[in-house]
């Protein structure tokens, strides 16, 4: 083991990364300042830091993009950022290595210990390479595992084929809506506590004046104050897929009703514009659809 009194620029590197990550035990915190004192070189640990911070951003995209895709291959674009990344930082450590001064004779008592290249030197060719390196991955996947992320569409397929007893109402327009040829349904599968909305036909809102807001009848609530389903707004052809996000979770839906509200939606509609429900259809209409 190197004594902590004596000038060591490896040991020095490593107890520079270690007080970047911020786990350096107290031993390791007065060894490093035992060694900086002893060199005269910047010791910033912003080289490292960034390139902590690259690296941690590679793994949570890395975790996220498990938690969030089946088996999936590494995305071609992905392989070649982390390819040229690579490429670029060997190429730059070829250069320096043939450029690389000849190693010095270690310093004196008498001599102030010089530092070499304390880390990736942000100052220096390898050092920039190697922190684009770092990065370039972390945001290659970054912008890869939400794209790997199931669609809605994915979604409401698995819902469909995994629940045979869901509820599936079909939209039915009031208010100013009640002459419109609007389409779609309410899902909701109480085994997944999940649910979506199908729409066609919904016209289109702005989202600066006015947001359509979802509200769920519940035994769990009274009808003056059903579920709040959340916000949601219309924003291409009146054709869309909706998720469901309930405040409460829903024991059994008997209604499912959509109002226009202030942008933000509100804590109780006076349900002035209410404009589509979503009821269970009559027994007949349930037996033509089975049959």
């Amino acid at each position: 083991m190197t004594a902590s009194g004596a000038y060591n620029p490896d040991r020095l590197s490593e107890l520079l990364a270690g007080k970047a990550l911020c786990d350096l035990a107290l031993e390791e915190e007065r060894e490093f300042d035992t060694l900086a004192a002893r060199a005269a070189a910047d010791l910033s640990t912003e080289p490292f830091e960034l390139t902590a911070a690259a690296l941690d951003l590679f793994y949570i995209a890395e975790e996220e993009a498990i938690a969030h895709s089946s088996d999936e291959p590494l995305p071609e674009s992905l392989a070649a950022a982390i390819q040229t990344s690579a490429d670029s930082v060997m190429r730059t450590r070829a250069v320096d290595a043939r450029t690389e001064p000849a190693p010095q004779p270690a310093p004196t008592r008498s001599e102030p210990a010089i530092a070499g290249r304390i880390g990736p030197d942000r100052n220096s060719s390898a050092g920039l390479a190697w922190l684009a390196a770092a990065a370039a991955i972390a945001l290659a996947a970054i912008a890869w595992w939400p794209a790997s992320a199931p669609d809605l569409n994915t979604k409401l397929g698995n819902l469909l084929t995994s629940d045979a007893q869901r509820v599936q109402w079909k939209w039915q327009g009031l208010g100013e809506l009640e002459s419109s040829a609007i389409g779609g349904e309410a899902i909701w599968s109480q085994e997944r506590d999940e649910g979506y909305m199908r729409f066609s036909g919904l016209p289109v809102n702005d989202p600066s004046v006015e947001q359509y807001q979802l509200w769920i009848f519940d035994p769990s609530q009274s009808d003056a104050t059903p579920i709040d389903g959340g916000v949601f707004d219309i924003d291409a052809d009146g054709n869309a897929i909706v998720e469901i996000d309930p405040k409460l979770s829903p024991t059994g839906p008997t209604m499912f009703a959509i109002t226009i509200e202030q942008p933000g939606g509100v804590v109780v509609s006076s349900r002035e514009r209410l404009v589509l429900i979503a009821t269970p259809p009559a027994p007949d209409e349930s037996e033509a659809a089975q049959g």
